[in-house]
C-alpha cells in the first residue's frame, strides 16, 4: 500500500510500459526475467504495513506458501525476527549476498552470534532503500552568490566535515529584515531539519552507532561511547548558533518551502524527496553526510527506518526458485535500473554531470543500515534506537547523561531481545 510506505517509491512492478525512464526500466527487466525463468511476478500492495507483516505471519502458520518474498518495515523486523517463520538465507547458495547488487550489511546486522541465521536482505531488487537514504540537499546559487564553491571536491578529497559544514551554513546566514532576530519566513538559514532528521543522521554521518557486535557477534549498546558523545556535543553546539535549527515537530513544511524558496542553504531529505524540487528556480545540488572530521575514514549515510528489508518465509514453496529469481531481480536491478534512477534524479535543476554521478555512487556505498535503529521497536531500546529524537526534547542534551538514565533498562530488553532471537532460531 503505497500510503503507508511513506511515499517511498517501493513499486516492483508495472502494468504496462509508458515512456517514464525509471519506470519502464523496471517493467523492461520484469518482463525479460519472467521470459527467461518461465514465472509471473504477482505484487499484492494491498495490505498496511502492520497488516503485511500479520498476514505474512498468519500465512506461515496456516502453511499457506502463498508469499515467496515481503517486505516488512522496521518496527515488525522485531517481531519477525523473534517468531521463527523466516528462512536462513544462508541455507540457499543462490543468493550471491555479498555481491555488489546486495546491500550486504542490511543482513550481517541482523544476524545474532557467529552462526545467527541471515533473515533480512536489501538489494537493489527494489529502489526503496536506496530511495530512503538521507543525504543533505543544498542550494548552489546561495553559495555562488558567495563566491563560494560547491563542496563537492572537499567530498572527493575526504574533507567534507561537521567544521565545513558548519563554515558554509555561517557564511550563509543573513539577517534580511535587520530585525535582529531570526526568522524562517523573513531571514537566510544555514540549516533547519526536524527531530527526525539532523538529530538521527548526525550520529551515523559522524562515525557513531547504536549498536557494535562483540567478538561473538553479538549486538550490543555502544551509544554514550566517546566517539557518540563527541558527535552529539559538536551537533548541539552547531545547532546552538542563528541561521541554525531544529523543529521540534514531524512536519518538514516550513524548512522545505525555505529551500525551494532560496532561503536556507542545506537541509536534509531522503532521496526520494528530490522530487518535490522539480520547480524549485534556484540551482540545487546533493552531497553525503558530512563527516566528524578529516580521521573518520568513510561517509555514513543512514538509511531511514521508515524503508522495508526483505525476507523470505520459512515455508516457501520453492525456495531455489525464489532465491534463483530474487538474485536475477537484484543483479538486473543493479544493472539497468539503478542507471535510470540516476538518470531521472539528475534531470531538471539538478545538471548531469560527472560530479553529481560520484556523489550518488558515494552516498549509495556509504549506506548505514544500524541494528539498533532498525529493530529496536519497544519502549526503553526505541530511546536507544531513535536517540536524537528524543535527545532534542530532553532538558539537557548532554548525551551522557541521557544514556546514564537510559541505558539499565535497555540493557535488559536488548538481552532479552537477543535471547528471543537465538531461541527462535
Amino acid at each position: 500500500n503505497t500510503a503507508q510506505t511513506y511515499g517511498f517509491y517501493s513499486n516492483l512492478d508495472f502494468a504496462e510500459a509508458t515512456g517514464d525512464t525509471l519506470d519502464d526500466a523496471i517493467y523492461n527487466r520484469n518482463r525479460k526475467l519472467e521470459d527467461m525463468y518461465k514465472f509471473k511476478l504477482e505484487v499484492n500492495e494491498e495490505y498496511t504495513l502492520n497488516d503485511a507483516a500479520k498476514a505474512l505471519q498468519t500465512s506461515v502458520l496456516a502453511n499457506d506458501d502463498v508469499y515467496d518474498v515481503a517486505f516488512i518495515r522496521d518496527y515488525y523486523l522485531s517481531t519477525a525476527l523473534t517468531e521463527g517463520y523466516l528462512m536462513d538465507l544462508d541455507t540457499i547458495p543462490e543468493l550471491k549476498i555479498s555481491k555488489a547488487w546486495w546491500d550486504t550489511e542490511a543482513t550481517e546486522n541482523a544476524r545474532v552470534g557467529k552462526n545467527g541465521m541471515a533473515l533480512v536482505a536489501s538489494s537493489d531488487v527494489s529502489l526503496v532503500d536506496f530511495e530512503g537514504t538521507i543525504v543533505w540537499f543544498f542550494n548552489e546559487d546561495m553559495l555562488k552568490t558567495l563566491g563560494l564553491d560547491a563542496p563537492y571536491q572537499l567530498v572527493l578529497d575526504g574533507k567534507w566535515t561537521f567544521d565545513e559544514f558548519n563554515r558554509l551554513c555561517e557564511l550563509a546566514t543573513n539577517d534580511l529584515n535587520g530585525d535582529s532576530k531570526f526568522e524562517l519566513e523573513n531571514d537566510k538559514y544555514g540549516y533547519v531539519t526536524n527531530w527526525w532528521g539532523g538529530p538521527i543522521a548526525f550520529l551515523y554521518a559522524g562515525g557513531g552507532r547504536t549498536t557494535q557486535k562483540d567478538k561473538d557477534d553479538i549486538p550490543y549498546i555502544t551509544l554514550g561511547d566517546e566517539r557518540s558523545v563527541n558527535i552529539y556535543e559538536k551537533f548541539f553546539s552547531m545547532m546552538g548558533a542563528d541561521g541554525m535549527e531544529v523543529v521540534l515537530n514531524s512536519s518538514t513544511e516550513s524548512f522545505r518551502n525555505a529551500f525551494r524558496d532560496g532561503r536556507l542553504l542545506f537541509t536534509d531529505m531522503t532521496l526520494l524527496d528530490m522530487e518535490i524540487l522539480r520547480d524549485m528556480k534556484d540551482d540545487w545540488g546533493i552531497l553525503p553526510l558530512p563527516k566528524l572530521d578529516e580521521s573518520q575514514e568513510d561517509y555514513s549515510s543512514i538509511v531511514d527506518a521508515g524503508v522495508q528489508l526483505y525476507v523470505v518465509p520459512v515455508n516457501t514453496e520453492d525456495p531455489e526458485r525464489t532465491s534463483v529469481i530474487l538474485e536475477a531481480m537484484s543483479y538486473e536491478g543493479w544493472k539497468n535500473v539503478i542507471p535510470a534512477f540516476y538518470e531521472t534524479a539528475l534531470q531538471g535543476k539538478y545538471a548531469r554531470d560527472d560530479e553529481s554521478v560520484q556523489m550518488l555512487d558515494i552516498i549509495k556505498n556509504s549506506r548505514v543500515f544500524d541494528f539498533g535503529y532498525f529493530t529496536f521497536a519497544v519502549e526503553s531500546l526505541h530511546r536507544i534506537g531513535c536517540t536524537g529524537y528524543y535527545l532534542v526534547k530532553e532538558e539537557s542534551q548532554d548525551l551522557a547523561s541521557y544514556c546514564a538514565k537510559y541505558l539499565p533498562a535497555a540493557e535488559a530488553e536488548l538481552k532479552s531481545f537477543i535471547d528471543m532471537i537465538r531461541e527462535s532460531n
